[in-house]
């Protein structure tokens, strides 16, 4: 048979005649000596197949399967066990599969849905039974929100739900237009302020819920007093939306009195109250923006749609937090989006024009992408157009909720 050895300094290969009857301990001193000579140091010499496999030393050759011809390694290394490599191609295309489960995140979104879907069914009934079972899935889901208070995303759910039916129940009770709108939004906001004072969870979700809620509810009320026009209620609340954001900071200072001795956890509960107040204010302006497109279509609604939505997107330079900046950018882009369609749709014949800025603005937003930041010339730019837009949002509001023509009227009468 042929013995190999080898090591760092030492490779060597023979071919040896070793009797079979013999154990392979009595012939192990005699096969180092015709392999490496005279050996000075102590060493755990063994004999090993070439897959690394050991062979047992209290047994014969005969006994250990070896053969004729058979290679064999000796070794004083420990050598680790062999790993099995599959190469089978089915196994290697089942094993590249993502086994992992569905993620929290998935499962959330999948029960927001079936709920919102629930509270919008149960708003078309309107009846009585659809106001009690509004009432009693509200409770509930409070209660489930109190009891689950230590796993924050089931508790947030949970509040939303509750924000939601809440909601539904509150626009049930009130004959429809404003006073159901008014009726809803205070529903909504008393009950996500009941959540997040009684949990101290979701806050950001929850405080946004509560801002837009309130907001609506406040512009409801004006319309429901004053008999306003459906697009002036859009306007008031649109910019409306835009002075609270922008007094954001000062509000959450206000609320959460953060003192010298700020800890961590009260700095970051400080930053998720803000995200909440921003992202509030944010989806109530794009509602409100929404809201006057839909019910006044035409050449000033469609501008003031682009402004609103222009001072939202811009607003994301002086937030560092994601969720704002996402916020922001979303209802941005909402804003946007609404005005980009109802100028479509009624002036068509500019709709090459404005596929080429459409066009334009993809390959803006995909800048960053491709590693194209703005500079500091561009960011002075931002600041100054947000300057701008602002300072055109409310004497577009007004021209789009017709206040400019009432003035007109009276001045003339």
């Amino acid at each position: 048979m042929r013995i190999h050895a080898n090591n760092e300094t030492f490779d060597r290969t023979a071919d040896l005649a070793l009797p079979s009857a013999l154990c392979v301990a009595d012939l192990l001193p005699s096969v180092v000596e015709l392999l490496h000579g005279a050996v000075s140091a102590p060493a755990r010499w063994q004999l090993r197949r070439v897959g690394g496999e050991p062979i047992d030393e209290s047994l014969t050759l005969a006994q250990n399967g070896v053969r004729d011809g058979e290679v064999l390694w000796l070794t004083a290394d420990e050598v680790p066990p062999p790993v099995w490599s599959d190469l089978d191609v089915c196994h290697t295309l089942a094993g590249a599969v993502c086994e992992a489960g569905m993620s929290r995140g998935l499962c959330i979104g999948a029960s927001l849905v079936a709920a919102t879907l629930g509270a919008a069914a149960l708003v078309w009934a309107a009846d009585t039974a659809a106001v009690a079972l509004g009432a009693v899935v509200t409770v509930a889901a409070v209660v489930a929100a109190l009891l689950a208070h230590r796993d924050a995303a089931l508790c947030g759910l949970s509040g939303v739900v509750a924000v939601l039916f809440a909601a539904a129940t509150g626009a049930l009770a009130a004959p429809d237009g404003a006073a159901a709108s008014m009726l809803a939004g205070s529903a909504a906001a008393a009950v996500a302020v009941l959540v997040v004072r009684c949990t101290g969870t979701a806050v950001t979700a929850l405080t946004a819920l509560a801002v837009a809620a309130l907001s609506g509810a406040g512009v409801s009320a004006a319309t429901l007093v004053w008999h306003l026009h459906p697009v002036t209620s859009g306007a008031v609340l649109a910019a409306g939306s835009l002075v609270v954001l922008g007094a954001a900071p000062r509000l959450v200072i206000a609320v959460a009195r953060p003192g010298p001795d700020l800890t961590p956890a009260a700095a970051r509960r400080v930053h998720r109250l803000l995200s909440g107040v921003v992202a509030g204010a944010a989806v109530a302006a794009s509602a409100g923006v929404l809201l006057a497109l839909l019910t006044r279509p035409g050449l000033f609604t469609t501008a003031f749609a682009v402004t609103v939505g222009a001072a939202l997107m811009l607003r994301t330079r002086v937030h560092a937090d994601a969720v704002r900046r996402c916020a922001l950018v979303v209802c941005g882009l909402a804003a946007v989006a609404g005005g980009f369609v109802a100028t479509t749709v009624w002036a068509p014949q500019h709709a090459h024009g404005l596929s080429l800025l459409a066009v334009g603005a993809a390959a803006a937003a995909a800048g960053p992408v491709a590693g194209v930041g703005p500079g500091p010339g561009m960011r002075r730019l931002a600041e100054v157009g947000e300057y701008l837009v602002l300072a055109a949002a409310i004497p577009l509001a007004c021209l789009v909720s017709g206040l400019f023509g009432l003035v007109r009227g009276l001045a003339l009468s």
